[in-house]
């Protein structure tokens, strides 16, 4: 069911970056108006932590969606290679929102009602809403698996996410899973309430979303950390760079090969080749004409190429 659920995909149009930070905004707003209305009516500090995860959440979409924006602006004279890194900032802000105020915050509440327990009020109106949030959020949470699998195998997706540098959408997908996890973590506590009748369980569920933010927050951070400093492509994209260059006639080995993520779909390369000794000036510009078109037509993610000229050390003496 699940496989020909994502294999649609191959029947409809990709789904684009703007889809997806847009379907996590919108079951964000959906979550945080329905949350509010039953944590006021139930009085559970789980539903309360719901709500403010929500809050945390929207806000968080609304920067990524802001850089996502920004970094579609053109080249201008002061940033010769785009703005395609300001979404790194964004995202990683609305990072920092998460980890450094709503995982706290949630925890606080959690703790705090855990000293103080109250009774909550139609426990089976929250079980309702946090079925349905589970819903909602496993839907948004599809979108954004669609969207890092892409054409890739289900069983494989893992390192696909680790690889892939749709940090937008590896943000979005990551706020869908807190949220997908903390209503399950959420139902599971108050259930046992239920079953129990110890008024404990709704301060320790609301313990337990917390500490679930922080941790997959942290892993989100971590992600951006590297992008921010200057993160190398995929090996697999290095390769098809480097077999592209040689398959160019007169190139003779790669010598080096630096690449930097840039931006959404966009890669920085400079390349050290050799090439045969007996090419001419114009040729060799030719030569090198041709490379930057090959590799910028078999590597869609490339944006810009350098190319250097370079002799072995083993040939210098």
């Amino acid at each position: 069911m699940i496989k020909r659920l994502l294999n649609k995909k191959q029947k409809n149009k990709k789904i684009t970056a703007e889809r997806a930070v847009l379907t996590s905004l919108f079951v964000d707003l959906t979550d945080i108006v329905i949350n509010a209305i039953v944590a006021f009516i139930t009085g559970s500090v789980v539903i309360l932590a719901e709500t403010i995860q929500g809050i945390a959440d929207s806000a968080s979409d609304i920067l990524i969606y802001v850089g996502l924006k920004h970094s579609k602006k053109p080249v201008d004279k002061d940033h010769p290679f785009g703005y395609g890194k300001s979404l790194y900032v964004w995202t990683f802000m609305a990072g920092v929102i998460i980890f450094g105020f709503t995982s706290i915050a949630t925890f606080y509440l959690g703790f705090h009602r855990f000293l103080n327990p109250e009774e909550i009020r139609h426990v089976y109106l929250a079980f309702i809403v946090l079925t349905i949030f589970i819903i909602t959020n496993g839907y948004a949470l599809t979108i954004g698996f669609k969207r890092i699998l892409d054409d890739g195998k289900i069983k494989d997706f893992l390192k696909i996410y680790k690889k892939s540098h749709f940090i937008e959408t590896k943000t979005t997908f990551t706020l869908d899973l807190i949220g997908t996890f903390s209503a399950i973590i959420g139902l599971i506590a108050l259930i046992i309430y239920q079953i129990t009748g110890d008024l404990r369980f709704d301060g320790l569920g609301a313990m337990a979303i917390g500490i679930t933010l922080a941790g997959l927050t942290f892993f989100l951070l971590n992600n951006i950390r590297h992008l921010l400093i200057g993160k190398r492509a995929s090996l697999v994209i290095e390769k098809r760079i480097i077999d592209t260059i040689l398959s160019v006639r007169n190139v003779k080995e790669v010598l080096d090969l630096k690449t930097m993520i840039i931006g959404l779909g966009k890669i920085l390369v400079n390349v050290e080749i050799k090439v045969n000794n007996n090419l001419k000036t114009k040729q060799i510009e030719r030569l090198m004409d041709r490379i930057k078109q090959k590799v910028k037509k078999n590597i869609k993610e490339v944006y810009h190429i350098q190319i250097e000229l370079e002799t072995p050390e083993s040939e210098m003496s």
